[in-house]
């Protein structure tokens, strides 16, 4: 019975990246203390997400966090993406911004871990373990049908 929060996250899409991307975009992000909050699917090419030169702003609901210091990428397709930056409000967390600036690879889990408190511990992957993937994935389904 853990608190849902409220997180606004906005994406800059850089101009260098593709004009537009039928690819999935799928967020995961949390603090040092294992809260962590996954967004499935937030690409929805009919509303023209992720186009270049363009911020995309949603609001994602979740655990209650303390300072988010973690925020992966993961990318599903074969059109390309390039995000500038990532940027998370969240309650009672002070904001933070992710720069990327570069191509999120395909099908691996790609951006930063600050929460040793070193700025150069970022890690390239991250490993979700498959039972989290699939308990967030079902209760995900579960919420919006």
């Amino acid at each position: 019975n853990a608190r849902s929060c409220s997180f606004s996250v906005s994406i800059t899409t850089s101009c260098s990246s593709t004009r537009f991307t039928r690819d999935q975009i799928s967020l995961a992000f949390g603090d040092a203390y294992g809260n962590q909050v996954y967004a499935p699917r937030l690409d929805d090419p009919s509303t023209r997400t992720f186009e270049h030169c363009s911020v995309d702003t949603f609001e994602i609901y979740g655990p209650c966090t303390y300072q988010i210091c973690y925020l992966y990428l993961y990318r599903n397709g074969y059109d390309g993406w390039k995000p500038e930056s990532v940027q998370v409000y969240g309650y009672n967390t002070r904001a933070i911004t992710f720069y990327y600036n570069t191509f999120i690879p395909r099908d691996v889990w790609y951006g930063f871990n600050y929460c040793s408190g070193d700025a150069a511990a970022s890690a390239p992957t991250l490993k979700v373990k498959w039972w989290r993937f699939f308990v967030f994935t079902v209760l995900y389904l579960v919420l919006i049908v």
